[in-house]
This record gives structure tokens, sequence and C-alpha cells, in this order.
């Protein structure tokens, strides 16, 4: 998701696709949601941070508090009230202009919207070549976003009101009254793109702390502002990666924000450490039925736990 981003829910090797819908993944800003009035860092940040540890600690071991999902779930609605929204959202998409490029279509409300349409499609090719580069994988498939406005994408993602775009198998992004490319659409678009391929890579079984920190290190973010804060968390011992692994949506902004500066700096870790052709073939190992602790050990020698470990000593020094 986007600050603008969210989502429900990576490089060259010939993966299969998966077809199986993605389940909500949310997306890009959450560090920011916490800054003081500044922008800056301070006591403001640290005060916000050791409350959303108790939040996400609480939310994510307490019965029920989150969805069980391996990506964000958005919360389900009733069936007969998921059968009439599934039936308005095929309605309105039916009306809806669209334009396609080489690996995406983009679907818009409003024929105003034409250009944002193009200028989103233009963004998800750059999106496909960079993070394509990274992770030797291109998709095959082609990858549909639509671009809603504001109000009709609350309706139609039910998603928190910090999530701001979201992947659900497709890439939805509030988008009207948008035209020009500026850096805060970029980092949405990458990140959200970025949920579609680990999705593809992994056949929808990432955990939900890898997937968020891998789309947000293909957005540009990284979590050396928050370096004090994580070392401080991190000497409280109260990090669990697999506390992590579940969805994030049923937290409020702080919360939120703990978690996908969590989720970034172990991501950021794994790629220092390893490379990221480990991270592609961690997701490939998981797409092929491994649980998250054969998968890290296929690949780096080590287990979870350990890996876990390793990441936690990084951001004590």
């Amino acid at each position: 998701m986007m600050e603008m981003h969210g989502g429900r829910e990576a490089r060259g090797l010939a993966v299969k696709s998966s077809s199986r819908p993605g389940p909500a993944v949310a997306g890009n800003g959450f560090l920011r949601s916490i800054s003081g009035p500044d922008g800056k860092s301070g006591l403001f940040l640290f005060a916000a941070f050791f409350f959303a540890v108790t939040v996400v600690f609480y939310c994510v071991r307490a019965p029920g508090a989150l969805a069980a999902g391996r990506e964000d779930a958005a919360p389900g609605p009733s069936n007969g009230r998921s059968a009439r929204m599934a039936s308005s959202e095929r309605e309105l998409e039916g009306r809806m202009g669209s334009s396609s490029r080489d690996h995406f279509t983009v679907k818009y409300e409003g024929g105003e919207n034409i250009l944002t349409g193009y200028l989103i499609g233009m963004l998800l090719e750059e999106a496909y070549m960079k993070v394509g580069a990274d992770l030797g994988f291109y998709p095959t498939d082609r990858i549909e976003a639509l671009l809603y406005t504001a109000d009709t994408f609350r309706d139609v993602t039910r998603s928190p009101s910090w999530a701001g775009a979201i992947y659900d198998g497709r890439i939805k992004l509030p988008a009207g009254g948008i035209h020009e490319k500026t850096e805060e659409l970029e980092k949405v678009i990458f990140h959200e793109y970025t949920h579609a391929v680990v999705h593809r890579l992994s056949g929808g079984r990432a955990p939900v702390w890898l997937n968020e920190g891998m789309a947000q290190y293909e957005e540009g973010r990284s979590s050396s502002e928050y370096s004090e804060l994580l070392r401080k968390i991190a000497e409280g011992n109260r990090v669990d990666l697999r506390v992590f692994e579940r969805s994030f949506m049923g937290l409020n902004a702080a919360g939120a924000s703990l978690a996908y500066l969590i989720s970034l700096s172990a991501t950021e870790y794994i790629i220092k450490e390893y490379g990221s052709t480990s991270l592609r073939r961690i997701l490939e190992g998981l797409n092929g039925g491994m649980n998250m602790d054969a998968a890290v050990s296929s690949v780096l020698y080590i287990s979870y736990s350990d890996l876990e470990s390793g990441w936690l000593r990084s951001i004590k020094r």
C-alpha cells in the first residue's frame, strides 16, 4: 500500500507464474506516518515505536486479532455481501477505459484519466525492467492495474486508512487527478509491482514481512534513518520474525509502521549478507512447497532462527 500505497499481497529464472489470486498486501510510506511534526526522528518517534511494539505483539498474539493468511488479507465480508461487492466491482470495471502496453493492462475510471492510465503503464514498464534486473525474473503473463477515485478505492478494497494502494492479484490504487510523474508515484508503482512479482515467485506463500520488505526495498526505501530505533527495539529482545509472517491489515498506523520497518530491515540484511539472488531462491523454495524454515536452510545454509539472530546482532551494533 502507498501513503499513497498498499497491497493485498522478483528476477530472471523461468519460474512458473501463480494463477491463484493473492490476498491483499499493503504498501509504502508507513515510516513517515509516525514522524513528528517536523518529519524528523526524535522523542516522538521513540514514544511511538515503543507504543507500537506493545500494540503489534498484543494484536498478533491475541486470538483472532489478525488475519491468518500468508499475505496481507483484507477483512472478509459475509458471503452475501461479498457476492454483491464482487458484482458491483465487475459492473464498475465494465465501464472503465483501458490501455495496454507490453506487459500490463491499465484500467481507469473516467475518460479524463486516460493520460493517468498511460503514465501508470509507463511507470509499470520501468518497474518491470528494474525489479527484473534485481531479481532475475520477468513475468510472462500480463498484469492488470486498476485506477480508482479515492472514494471508490476505499469502497472496493475495504483497506485500512493507512493504506494507499493494494495488490490482491491485481494492482489497485487511487489515482484520480494524477497528470505527471512524481517521486512518490514512482515509489508506489514500484512497491505494488514488487508484490506482484513476489506473489508469482512464491506462489502466494511468502511471509508478509519478506513480501513487504522486498516491496519497500525495490521502491528505494532505507531503514538507515531509523537505525537507533531499531537498535533499541532489538536490545529489548522483543522481535520475532515469525510474528510478522501474518497479515498487517489489523494493525493501527503505529503498529503498521513498526511492522513495515522491521520487514524492511530484515530484508536489507538478507540482501547485504547473501545477495538478491538468495531472496529469489527462497521464494522459489516456498513456491515448491517448502516452509520458511526449509527454504531459508536450503538457500542460506543456516536456520531461520540463526538468520533472525544474525539480523538482530547486525542492528544492535
